[in-house]
Order: C-alpha cells, then sequence, then structure tokens
C-alpha cells in the first residue's frame, strides 16, 4: 500500500469466514473463483495492470489459473505448493488416497515434524490465536489438496505470462527438492524472475526479513509497468 499498489484478498472456499469452512471445494472451484476474481478487478480498474499473488496454496491455484486463461499481468509466487505425488512417492500417494476415501472425515491429527511457516514469533503466536485457522483439517482436505498440487506442477510448461517465483531455504513445507523439480518446467523468460532467500522460511512476507520479499516484489511489478 505504501508503495502505491491497492490489494484485494478474498477467503477461499473452504478456508477463512466462507460458508463452506472445512470442506474441500476441488480444484476446479478454487481456479473458478481465481478467474472471476480476475475479471471482477478488470472491470473496475480499467488499464491497471493486475497482478495476482499466490501463497502457498494460492500459488498453485494461480499456477492452473494462469494454463486456463488468467487475465493478470504477471504472477507472484510466494512459496507455491508444489509437492505432487511424484514427490511424495507411490507409497504416500496410496494411503492418502485410501484415507480420502475411507475415513475423509478423520481430522489430519498433530505432527510432531518441525514445520514451523516462519522465524517470526510475533506471526506465530497471531496464528495460534487466529480463529479463523484450519488447525484439525480433514484428510479429504489433504487429498484435495495434492490434487490442487499436482494439477499445479502440470501447468508449469504452460505459463505463458510473467511471473516472480520466491522461495525461502528455510521452508520445510515445501521444501528444496520439489522447488528444483518444478523449476526445471518452467519457461525461462526475460521478463520473469527466480529469488531465493537463505533466511526465508514458508511465510516468506511475514518472516523477519518479510520486508526484503516485499521490496523486490514491488521492484519486480514496477518494471512491468
Amino acid at each position: 500500500a505504501a508503495a502505491g499498489y491497492t490489494t484485494y484478498a478474498y477467503d477461499q472456499r473452504g478456508f477463512g469466514a466462507s460458508p463452506t469452512r472445512g470442506r474441500w471445494p476441488g480444484t476446479d472451484t478454487l481456479v473458478d473463483d481465481a478467474l472471476a476474481m480476475s475479471l471482477l478487478l478488470h472491470q473496475r480498474h480499467p488499464g491497471v495492470p493486475v497482478y495476482v499473488a499466490g501463497e502457498s496454496m494460492g500459488g498453485a491455484v494461480a499456477l492452473v489459473a494462469a494454463a486456463r486463461g488468467l487475465q493478470a499481468d504477471g504472477l507472484v509466487l510466494l512459496a507455491p505448493a508444489l509437492r505432487s505425488r511424484r514427490e511424495f512417492g507411490a507409497l504416500f500417494a496410496f494411503g492418502l488416497w485410501l484415507a480420502g476415501h475411507t475415513i475423509p472425515w478423520m481430522p489430519a491429527g498433530p505432527t510432531s515434524i518441525d514445520y514451523s511457516p516462519t522465524d517470526n514469533p510475533v506471526v506465530l503466536e497471531k496464528l495460534r490465536k487466529d480463529p479463523l485457522m484450519l488447525r484439525q483439517p480433514r484428510l479429504d482436505m489433504g487429498y484435495g489438496l495434492v490434487d490442487l498440487m499436482d494439477a499445479a506442477c502440470d501447468s508449469l510448461e504452460k505459463l505463458d505470462v510473467p511471473y516472480l517465483m520466491a522461495h525461502g531455504l528455510g521452508d520445510k513445507i515445501v521444501p528444496e527438492g520439489p522447488v528444483k523439480s518444478a523449476i526445471r518446467y518452467m519457461p525461462r523468460r526475460a521478463d520473469s524472475k527466480l529469488a531465493f532467500y537463505r533466511k526465508g522460511y514458508h511465510l516468506l512476507l511475514r518472516d523477519k526479513d518479510g520486508a526484503l520479499v516485499t521490496n523486490d516484489t514491488v521492484a519486480w511489478m514496477r518494471n512491468h509497468e
């Protein structure tokens, strides 16, 4: 906002305060909503560049939408969710399929693995107290998320808009392996950038060094105006 940009954010279906909170809406529905939002913003701001920023799952939605005709002047992909079934392996994929089709209602439950999304303790405390956070998502939401990530990976080669892809080397939620695999399929464009942050985690904009990522994003967008 301080740089002169207007940001719109909406609760994706199944998340936030949406009426279907806690239920997976499906890849097609999530992507159709992104396409509709892009059209609405172009109508509200004719002639103004529109950049679609997606963080984590939102990055996967943005990638699939871009392959389906998204009207955008560029994509800002912040730690996009790109862990496909190929990356998880056949055993995990089968177990997830079995759980998603036999006990879809079961909460995923906690894990002992360190999946800390940020190095910022203030943000972690805010997330801990946020009543809209989904802390025990159903297993079928995990199954649906992997479907979305598969679709995002399949969309990489079809990218025909400028993109900025940012990844934190401290990210344990979307680790280095899947990111390297994804980059191999992304088109090389003179108007696009890959940005890696040594001290970055999953919530890049909210990390202790989040201002650096924000400034880099603004600089990249300005180069396209």
